[in-house]
């Protein structure tokens, strides 16, 4: 709980700022007016300055709190312990976590109920942010009070994305929480047909208890076949990925046409620049030229070019 004494400082103090709509520059102004006063001090919601500009993105706003004496891994009150950090990964602010790393934010700091940065950002599907907090040595395979790691996060709230790069930098996949389930089966109750994919794709085990079986094949049959049907799953995948390199080579023989197009047009225009100069006789080519296709084109070129009329 705030106490009631800083809320009174709060009102009188960072209470004047609007963290939403006031600019980077209108901030920084108003911090300098504030200087002296207690910037760990928390509001109505038991967020400290640092952990608003963070909550809005405010990078710059952030790199002047510390300065100015602002602790970066404060915790709130109202969100049970979240710190500024699990703020801006909730909300993919990337250069908000970089800036705050670089200034000695902990990416392995859990809140009340040990909840993390990387599952913040796993479970709102947030990429790239888990992958700079990866790098930035937080823990892949860190469980909260539930014993769930970031990549059921991501499976709960159905970001296959997430699940593959987590997967890729080795994540457990088949890690199990209290209540004994897998990323696969916290995907598959939840009706995320996604994520089960993208599970099963990445080899999860599909070993699951009958009783939980059967009752979430009467709520999400659809999940449930999908795991009755795993080599379905990969070859499905196996399709997508060979029409997928098709296409790729598809738009390599397109694009290799165009630049193919482009350069017998610009050899035309060369080509009717230079006879413009010269003979009347040689004009009537490039009339001719002009009345023709392009495959034709390419065929009268060849052929003035080897009997000596076109130099």
């Amino acid at each position: 709980m705030v106490r009631s004494k800083d809320i009174k400082t709060w009102e009188n103090t960072w209470g004047k700022i609007d963290w939403m709509k006031d600019s980077d520059e209108t901030i920084l102004n108003k911090i300098d007016l504030l200087k002296g006063e207690d910037p760990n001090v928390k509001g109505h919601a038991g967020h400290t300055p640092l952990i608003l500009a963070a909550i809005n993105g405010r990078a710059k706003v952030i790199e002047k709190l510390v300065d100015v004496g602002a602790y970066v891994d404060e915790k709130d009150v109202s969100f049970n312990g979240w710190t500024a950090l699990i703020w801006a990964a909730h909300k993919g602010y990337n250069d908000v976590v970089q800036k705050l790393i670089s200034l000695g934010s902990n990416p392995n700091l859990k809140n009340l109920w040990d909840y993390t940065p990387l599952m913040s950002a796993s479970a709102n599907g947030h990429v790239r942010t888990a992958e700079i907090l990866i790098a930035a040595g937080a823990d892949i395979n860190a469980k909260d009070y539930y014993d769930r790691t970031p990549l059921m996060w991501a499976a709960i709230n159905n970001h296959p994305d997430a699940i593959g790069m987590l997967f890729n930098y080795d994540a457990d996949i088949n890690s199990k929480d209290k209540s004994d389930k897998s990323a696969v089966m916290l995907a598959a109750e939840r009706g995320h047909k996604e994520a089960v994919i993208k599970l099963i794709e990445s080899q999860a085990e599909l070993d699951v208890p009958v009783d939980w079986y059967e009752r979430t094949k009467e709520i999400y049959p659809e999940t449930i076949k999908l795991i009755d049907n795993p080599d379905k799953v990969i070859a499905d995948l196996r399709k997508r990925m060979a029409e997928a390199t098709l296409k790729v080579e598809k738009k390599d023989e397109r694009t290799l046409m165009r630049k193919e197009l482009q350069n017998l047009r610009q050899k035309q225009a060369e080509l009717a620049e230079k006879l413009k100069t010269t003979t009347p006789e040689r004009m009537k080519i490039v009339e001719r030229l002009k009345k023709i296709s392009n495959h034709e084109l390419r065929r009268k070129i060849a052929k003035d070019i080897r009997e000596g009329r076109i130099y």
